[in-house]
């Protein structure tokens, strides 16, 4: 709240919402008017001063988060670790493919044909084909991690309908922390977003691009993610 009164003093207004994928609503509502915030003051410094000062970006470390999802899976034993991942069509899929593969990579382990499979965020149906082409495999893998925390609640019923349970027969992770995830049982092993930290990172820039248009910084800016222990994960059959 403290963040956003000084942009209310600056006459800020906010014509328009784009909701975030990977976050609960509250994050939703706040990046959204951020964002709304950020691209009008884009435009207005594009006219007026360097094209190219404003337009960098704020992001969640996906890289680190996807490594630690890895790792964890890693600890515990697995080396079949699938990835179900969103569309491709922004940095936040390709930062979480790459990691991915750089820690799949950091511990030796090989990736199988079809153990990367696409899909789409908030989508369970889309991606229920592709888990059940995971589990009908020969080699099927031990841990799945699923492209964000809402594919979890149609995961479990779908591994449920297998005969399959979690964690003990097969582990599952997911990716930013929502809230609404947090009362299913088994609980979620997840990696959390800061989106606190990313709303408020965006608005502090707004207000210094607002005060000093001329001497504002714009480089990036690195927002650390968080693994949540929850209870979907576990050891790893001997042998597999």
């Amino acid at each position: 709240d403290k963040t956003f009164k000084p942009l209310a003093s600056r006459g800020a207004h906010f014509d328009y919402a784009a909701f975030v994928q990977g976050s609960d609503e509250q994050a939703k509502l706040i990046c959204s008017m951020v964002t709304v915030a950020l691209n009008s003051a884009k435009t207005y410094y594009e006219e007026k001063h360097d094209k190219t000062a404003f337009v960098k970006s704020i992001i969640s470390d996906n890289i680190n988060g996807m490594r630690m999802l890895v790792d964890r899976a890693v600890e515990l034993g697995h080396r079949r670790i699938a990835y179900i991942h969103g569309q491709r069509n922004s940095s936040v899929t390709e930062n979480r493919i790459r990691g991915f593969y750089r820690a799949m990579e950091q511990h030796g382990l090989s990736l199988p044909d079809g153990y990367v499979v696409s899909g789409r965020y908030d989508d369970f149906e889309n991606i229920r084909g592709s888990l059940l082409a995971l589990l009908d495999r020969p080699d099927r893998p031990t841990c799945i991690l699923l492209p964000d925390d809402a594919s979890y609640f149609g995961a479990l019923d779908t591994l449920r309908e297998q005969g399959l349970r979690v964690p003990e027969d097969i582990s599952v992770a997911g990716y930013d922390g929502i809230r609404s995830v947090r009362a299913v049982r088994p609980r979620l092993t997840t990696i959390r977003q800061d989106t606190d930290a990313m709303g408020r990172h965006a608005a502090l820039r707004l207000i210094d691009h607002i005060d000093h248009p001329n001497t504002a910084i714009s480089d990036s800016i690195l927002i650390p993610t968080m693994l949540i222990e929850g209870e979907s994960m576990a050891a790893a059959a001997k042998g597999l």
